[in-house]
């Protein structure tokens, strides 16, 4: 058996599995899954822009994979009816882009503007409140108390 040449990366660990938090397919109804798509896309910018600028040094084409796929992960994680195209996208997420450094401060961030987004469409309390719940439950099993590495998420990989 020929040794793997030292340039390439040692193979990547197993996709941890995603546990979503319980849909909301009422909301998704009200607000639409092309409207919750276009905020997923404005967050994943946001984020890229601010508390994940290092994490996300992406070329176009692989962020636009990468939010793509975040808006796949969350709508469908919303609505509950096709909950597997999620996990699929989620897979994706760790497939294409790899393991992702987030800290509960940038956590905290993610979901500070997650929240800014949603009061950039006109949304009721009775709906705003619930979605950003449901960003807390999603994004509370990325961090491991104390860890400041916990996300299997993105980060471009050659190929």
């Amino acid at each position: 058996m020929v040794p793997a040449p030292a340039s390439q990366a040692p193979p990547r660990a197993a996709c941890p599995e995603l546990h979503l938090p319980p849909p909301l397919p009422g909301i998704v109804a009200a607000v639409g899954e092309d409207e919750l798509r276009w905020l997923c896309l404005r967050l994943a910018e946001a984020l890229q822009a601010g508390p994940l600028a290092a994490v996300w040094q992406l070329e176009v084409d692989e962020f636009s994979d990468l939010a793509g796929e975040l808006a796949e992960l969350v709508v469908h994680g919303l609505a509950g009816r096709q909950r597997q195209r999620a996990v699929i996208a989620w897979v994706r997420l760790w497939g294409r882009h790899g393991p992702l450094e987030l800290d509960e401060g940038q956590r905290q961030s993610w979901l500070g503007l997650w929240s800014g987004q949603l009061q950039r469409v006109p949304l009721p309390a009775y709906l705003a409140r619930p979605l950003v719940r449901w960003m807390e439950a999603l994004t509370a099993q990325w961090v491991q108390p104390g860890a400041a590495t916990v996300l299997a998420f993105p980060r471009a990989s050659p190929g």
